[in-house]
Parts: C-alpha cells; structure tokens; sequence
C-alpha cells in the first residue's frame, strides 16, 4: 500500500469533517462503496460485451496483439494506431447507459459533501471508459501527455470533484489514473 493510499484512508471509517479536510488537503479521498455493486456489474459487462465484439477479449481472456502498447521501448507505431482504434470502437460501444447509471445520486451527495454542501452540476460526458491492456510487461511515464483535469480559478476554491471507479480489482502497479496528492493546489 502506497503512503498516499494510507493517507486517503476509507470513506466509511470517516466522519464528514475529516472527509472534507482529506480532500482539501490532498486533493483525493477514498469513498469506497458509494456506487452499488449491481451498477458496477452492470457497467463491467457492457465493457466486456464490447471488447469481445472488438475481438479484443475471447473467453474471458484478452486475445489483442498490443501486450506492450505502453512500453515506448518495444511499441510499434501499428500496435499503438490498433490499440487507439480498438480502444475508440469500445468507448463508442459502451457509451450511455450502464455507464452513465455509475455517478448516481449516491456519488452527487458524496462530491456535494466534499465541497460543504456547495451544489455541484455534473459536466459531459457523464462517464469516460478508461483502459490498459494486460499484460503489459512495463510501464513508462509518458512526458508528453501530463495534464489536469480541471479548470483554474481564482478564487482558490476547488473548481469541482471529479469521481473515478473501477470496474475490476486493480493491484499496485497494474494502472490506473496517477494522483499526484496536492497537485491541486498548484492551480
């Protein structure tokens, strides 16, 4: 377990105020549970369904030729055009719905806690399928890609909440969005 991941800590085991002052502090909180496990199945068979349909998944395992996609060392420019084509056919077809249904009322109240009760207007796309393909065999940080994703303001207030699940256990190291605790404060 990462530091980061032990300062986050787990939304059940915290009240209100320490909720708010995690997030305030490291600009991520931990609010584990807040998404129905029957969405999150649901979500998570959309997704297979439309990686089987791509002829990226074959009985529950993944057939595509781009293991080292994210490895800049081995990736041909072919594999990664395939995987960015393969991975545009699958957002298109999980699109809406199953999605969507994810962020819910439950994670509204959540985000609207975290910022005191402030009312907080959801901004499209609703849900974005994220993805890494297995197997990868390393993994590089890319220096070309690094951005945040949200607004700058001036009034030093949190311009938002962005949520983030998974629709699959994810180990340490397996992927994932990076969190830089504290970044947001640099906007």
């Amino acid at each position: 377990m990462t530091d980061l991941a032990r300062q986050v800590g787990d939304f059940e085991h915290r009240d209100s105020r320490s909720r708010r002052a995690c997030f305030d502090d490291l600009g991520v909180v931990r609010i584990r549970g807040v998404i129905p496990a029957g969405r999150v199945a649901a979500a998570r068979d959309r997704v297979q369904r439309a990686l089987v349909a791509e002829g990226l998944v074959s009985d529950g395992a993944w057939v595509g030729p781009l293991y080292d996609v994210l490895d800049p060392e081995t990736a041909r420019m072919d594999d990664v055009r395939a995987f960015t084509a393969a991975a545009k056919a699958v957002r298109k077809r999980s699109k809406g719905g199953a999605l969507h249904a994810l962020f819910g009322e439950e994670v509204t109240a959540a985000a609207q806690e975290l910022v005191s009760g402030r009312a907080l207007e959801p901004s499209p796309p609703m849900a974005q399928l994220l993805f890494t393909p297995p197997g990868a065999t390393s993994w590089t940080v890319p220096g070309r890609v690094w951005h945040v994703d949200l607004p700058r303001v001036g009034s030093g207030k949190s311009p938002g909440v962005q949520a983030f699940t998974f629709l699959e256990p994810v180990r340490s190291e397996e992927g994932g969005t990076l969190v830089v605790a504290g970044s947001h404060r640099l906007l």
